[in-house]
């Protein structure tokens, strides 16, 4: 897949903002001026659970407008997009109350119990009467209504905070009462159910609940890399040995770890016989292996990867050797990059007189460079190709540094 055009308007700081992406696509510019929100925007049209994992996801409005939407076209000639709103109180509620009474209904079938449809009904009315103010109030502060593909609307809310869980806890806690009057359950089997329902007020709490929207798209080709550091600490569980050895023939290929001989999960031994622990390398190696590791996947083939700043944690030699990886993944996988970054070697380093001729070339055809503004509250991104990015450096150089 490629992404051929994108249209964000009003997400987070972004008020409006369309562009057509090449196969390595930089976005730069100083802190909180769009970068990172133009990745989240992308990963949402592919990835819309994420919406609801954000503490406050009414902020992905931004405040001028009563909506946000993205919307992408593909070279498959396939159009995505996702709209997110603030839901009104009457949808927040009722699917507050549609989910509880779902989390009821499946816990009554695992304990082959009887949950027909005039008790259903019963508990909906004992629900209705039973919500007060408080709860209202706490549920329909950061709803929101995602809408998928022009279709299908959902509701999505929260309760992170510590007293609003309590408020929940305590309604379901009454709503068992009135289940015990119902169905005169044995001690063990309102246990069980009262557990089951504690446990899902967490999803029912979030408001999100993954199957509802895993039908949505069904093709994710789009992966969102926040921290590579952090895709480091996965690979310590993972039994993946194939994935391992492809990463250790990247490290030496692009002597990254200076005289490796041998990448395993416990331990990194090197040409001269010294052993060090895996988890004794040091940070910038630790986001390489990382980012090495997530692009390295069966998988990885005709996808848009979306990199936050991956260069944290790394030196200048180890964002040289990046560039060249990322490169070669996009011409020989058909990957599309996208990189939020605010650190000019990054774009120094695509005019590298060090670059061999093919690499050059590549560049020259497929390098979109981004430079993000903000003029009061209002987004202005200039696009450069590959040599107005050449002619602009210097510029770019003074505006990412402070100057």
């Amino acid at each position: 897949m490629r992404i051929e055009n994108i249209e964000i308007k009003d997400f987070k700081g972004i008020d409006a903002l369309e562009f057509k992406p090449k196969k390595l696509n930089f976005i730069v510019g100083r802190n909180n001026t769009g970068k990172s929100s133009i990745l989240q925007a992308i990963n949402m049209v592919f990835n819309p659970i994420r919406a609801s994992f954000y503490s406050m996801p009414t902020k992905l409005i931004n405040f001028h407008s009563k909506y946000s939407e993205t919307i992408i076209q593909t070279s498959e000639k396939k159009r995505y997009s996702i709209k997110i709103e603030k839901a009104d109180e009457n949808e927040t509620m009722y699917q507050f109350k549609k989910d509880l009474v779902d989390s009821i209904g499946a816990n009554f079938h695992k304990l082959d119990k009887k949950f027909d449809e005039t008790l259903r009904v019963e508990i909906e009315n004992k629900i209705s009467e039973s919500i007060n103010k408080e709860l209202v109030s706490f549920l329909t502060k950061e709803s929101i209504a995602i809408t998928i593909n022009d279709k299908n609307k959902k509701i999505y809310y929260q309760l992170f905070r510590r007293d609003s869980r309590r408020v929940l806890i305590d309604f379901i806690k009454s709503i068992l009462e009135y289940l015990k009057s119902k169905i005169h359950p044995n001690k063990s089997e309102i246990s069980h159910i009262e557990r089951r329902l504690l446990l899902d007020a967490s999803s029912i709490a979030f408001g999100i609940e993954e199957r509802n929207m895993k039908h949505e798209m069904k093709e994710n080709n789009v992966l969102l890399i926040e921290d590579a550091l952090m895709n480091y600490f996965i690979i310590v569980g993972d039994q993946e040995i194939d994935r391992i050895n492809k990463v250790e023939k990247f490290l030496k290929e692009y002597n990254i770890i200076d005289g490796l001989e041998r990448l395993s999960l416990e331990e990194v031994l090197f040409v001269n016989g010294e052993k060090i622990p895996f988890e004794f390398l040091g940070d910038g190696s630790k986001a390489i292996i990382g980012l090495l590791w997530s692009i390295s996947s069966k998988e990885i083939s005709d996808r848009v990867i979306l990199l936050d700043e991956p260069e944290n944690h790394m030196h200048p030699g180890y964002i040289k050797e990046l560039l060249k990886i990322l490169i070669r993944f996009s011409k020989e996988f058909n990957i599309q990059f996208f990189i939020a970054t605010h650190n000019i070697d990054f774009i120094n380093m695509i005019f590298d007189k060090d670059l061999t001729q093919e690499e050059k070339d590549y560049l020259q055809k497929e390098v979109f460079v981004m430079r993000m503004e903000k003029i009061k509250d209002y987004t202005s991104p200039v696009k450069f190709n590959y040599e107005d990015s050449k002619n602009n450096i210097e510029k770019m150089s003074s505006d990412l540094r402070g100057i």
